[in-house]
């Protein structure tokens, strides 16, 4: 089972969680994977502003034996409102910023390409549970108003095991270097994540899981969500997944959902 395909379906997960768990008998074979989706958050963040934005990422991951490398961009739609200076979290990679000189009600909005990010996963080779390590590099990339412009990184580890019917319990951690723009000092953080996927018929798998993200900023809090989410074979390398997600904390947001389409290229 490869739950970690469900997980990168939203934003909730860091984007590091990208190893796949391959039979033993494929693992000297090369895949590759191609999709497209499109994400939509809104909350407030813990800040004074209500914040909505769209995400539409394109995605290219390529596996070969227990090596994974991911690279991923997406057209980005934001809009805020409220007074001061207006901010966008963006998970634990990016936090986009939109400065504003004046303290009166206001709706500001953007939109275009957003930052790249690249990330590679190795499976370790263990017996007893799957263990995967991956790094991760966002690069400032973004046009303007849409990113920090400046580069960062994160490690991370995930680990799960299968036990009865297609029963997967999992958990990760990332540890996220992020880098400080002029003016708004960032810090590192940790991310932990830990649900539960389950084999449904043959060729759906379903997930819940929750996760909690350190703030990278002093001005806001830490963001706690849970989700849940499902993904299908649809034949001929094709696959559809969705997920949604509600926050339990100021600094997530209060309603994420998603969608992800994705072609198998053998």
């Amino acid at each position: 089972m490869n739950y970690r395909i469900i997980l990168a379906l939203g934003a909730f997960v860091p984007a590091a969680a990208i190893a796949q768990d391959q039979p033993a008998e494929t693992r000297d074979k090369t895949s590759a994977v191609i999709s497209v989706g499109v994400d939509y958050e809104e909350g407030s963040y813990g800040t004074d502003q209500d914040i909505r934005s769209w995400s539409v990422p394109a995605t290219v991951k390529v596996q070969h034996d227990r090596l994974t490398f991911a690279a991923s961009v997406p057209w980005r739609w934001i809009e805020a409102e409220g007074k001061g200076t207006i901010v966008t979290p963006d998970g634990p990679l990016g936090l986009p910023l939109f400065p504003s000189e004046t303290q009166v009600d206001q709706r500001i909005v953007r939109e275009g390409l957003g930052d790249v990010t690249l990330a590679a996963a190795y499976a370790l080779p263990v017996k007893v549970v799957n263990l995967s390590v991956s790094g991760t590099v966002k690069l400032p990339t973004a046009d303007e108003g849409l990113g920090t412009g400046e580069t960062d990184y994160a490690v991370g580890a995930d680990i799960s095991k299968t036990i009865g019917a297609g029963i997967t319990p999992f958990a990760g951690l990332t540890y996220t270097m992020p880098g400080s723009s002029e003016g708004y000092e960032r810090k590192d953080g940790v991310a932990v994540n830990a649900g539960v996927a389950a084999q449904i018929g043959k060729r759906a798998t379903g997930f819940v899981a929750y996760q909690d993200s350190a703030s990278t900023s002093d001005g806001l809090p830490d963001g706690q969500r849970v989700a849940t989410g499902v993904n299908v074979g649809l034949g001929g390398g094709v696959s559809l997944g969705a997920y949604g997600s509600a926050g339990l904390s100021a600094g997530a947001p209060d309603l994420a959902t998603g969608l992800r389409l994705g072609f198998l290229i053998p």
